[in-house]
């Protein structure tokens, strides 16, 4: 099978493609810096160095793919989502031939809080960040050019880049601090785990996922400052954990837990890593070998 993903080189999209080359797919990824893609080139992937915004210099990979992944991402640019999703299915309409997949992500953000487990039915949200992405769900899902898909993936620990990687920062600066409370609830999921779900996806019978959102998430249930607190011992913090910092955006103490029943029931998905906290000493290891990046979470 031949996929096209995009975003090769970000946190997600990196790790989809070098899962699916490993399951031995014909891999493709689009890049903007060739030098960030060391590690897709040294394990077989294909790298294509370009811009989403000009298809020109990526158009042939989309033609010849059976699969394009989106996993491109700009939080600067409020229509990216949409912007991307019309580039990306006008190319497969001209590319005419066998009907591709096209698997794009969400989250755990696009939906309403609730005190009940989220299910990929629960309500969206209405915030400004979000009505172009909400609006790309349908349209992809009413799109009968491709097999459309959607992932969303809960709060995406692990590897470079990782949520709550800051507090591997704050906790060797001296000084750990939590939004709000401490309370928020926020479903969590190893980046491995996400990329096995695109994969899973991808490899499907297409009338099992065409017009279906997946949510992916770990069972076990941790407030914020549980994870703070297992970061900031990881990295050997011995002081108090603070609370009160303004929470960014659309965030607040309040809860956004998935269901992940769906796909493990359709795709036979299952988590590797079941409790961010119990990670947390092994995730402090990587992030120092990786280059001790920080997050936004």
């Amino acid at each position: 099978m031949k996929v096209f993903v995009t975003g090769g080189t970000g946190k997600i999209g990196s790790k989809v493609a070098l899962t699916l080359r490993r399951r031995g797919h014909d891999v493709t990824a689009l890049v903007r810096n060739e030098g960030k893609a060391k590690r897709l080139l040294e394990e077989e992937v294909k790298v294509i160095v370009g811009d989403i915004f000009k298809v020109e210099s990526y158009r042939e990979a989309v033609h010849q793919a059976d699969v394009i992944i989106d996993c491109a991402i700009d939080f600067t640019m409020q229509d990216f989502a949409a912007d991307v999703y019309k580039i990306l299915a006008s190319e497969i309409k001209k590319a005419g031939g066998n009907k591709k997949k096209l698997i794009l992500a969400g989250g755990v953000l696009a939906y309403e809080p609730s005190a009940d487990p989220i299910t990929e039915e629960s309500p969206l949200v209405s915030h400004a960040l979000f009505p172009s992405r909400n609006q790309v769900k349908k349209d992809l899902f009413a799109n009968e050019d491709v097999y459309g898909t959607l992932v969303a993936p809960s709060s995406v620990y692990g590897g470079e880049g990782g949520n709550y990687s800051k507090f591997f920062v704050q906790a060797e600066q001296g000084k750990v601090i939590v939004f709000g409370t401490g309370n928020m609830i926020l479903s969590n999921v190893h980046v491995e785990d996400v990329a096995q779900a695109y994969a899973l996806i991808a490899e499907a019978e297409p009338h099992l996922v065409d017009g279906q959102t997946f949510n992916v998430g770990e069972d076990k249930k941790r407030t914020y400052l549980e994870v703070a607190q297992a970061f900031a011992l990881a990295a050997g913090y011995k002081g108090q954990i603070e609370t009160g910092a303004p929470f960014p955006f659309i965030l607040s103490d309040t809860t956004r837990y998935f269901d992940c029943s769906k796909a493990k029931r359709v795709l036979g998905w299952k988590p590797s890593r079941t409790d961010i906290v119990l990670e947390a000493p092994a995730l402090y290891q990587s992030w120092k070998a990786l280059g001790k990046a920080t997050s936004m979470l």
